[in-house]
């Protein structure tokens, strides 16, 4: 085996879980990401949970986002702007939604 196809087995065995997401995803696109940590049913009947995402009309529930700093959620709910270009992420406290607060991100659409 040469050194080039054992640098490549190593690199995928230790690659991210969602790298292969990312192999497969759009190219990447600025939004505006936000924490929410509203307690109950979303838009789509599921739980509130980490990895779940409110996000606007344009993206149907399932869609699933991988964010620049590595989280990967999936639009559950709808978020309280509706805007296409603003993700609400799902925090566990709301101290802890208040604390990420809104940022712009380059963001990857892997489904």
């Amino acid at each position: 085996m040469n050194w080039l196809a054992l640098a490549y087995l190593i690199t995928s065995l230790h690659a991210p879980p969602w790298a292969a997401e990312l192999a497969a995803a759009r190219p990447p696109m600025a939004m505006e990401i936000t924490g929410y940590c509203d307690v109950g049913v979303t838009a789509s009947g599921k739980w509130t949970r980490p990895g779940l995402a409110g996000c606007g009309y344009a993206w149907p529930f399932g869609t699933r986002f991988l964010l620049w700093d590595g989280r990967l959620v999936e639009c559950a709910d709808r978020g309280a702007l509706g805007h296409d270009r603003n993700v609400d992420v799902w925090m566990a406290s709301c101290d802890a939604a208040i604390l990420f607060g809104r940022r712009q991100m380059l963001v990857w659409v892997v489904k």
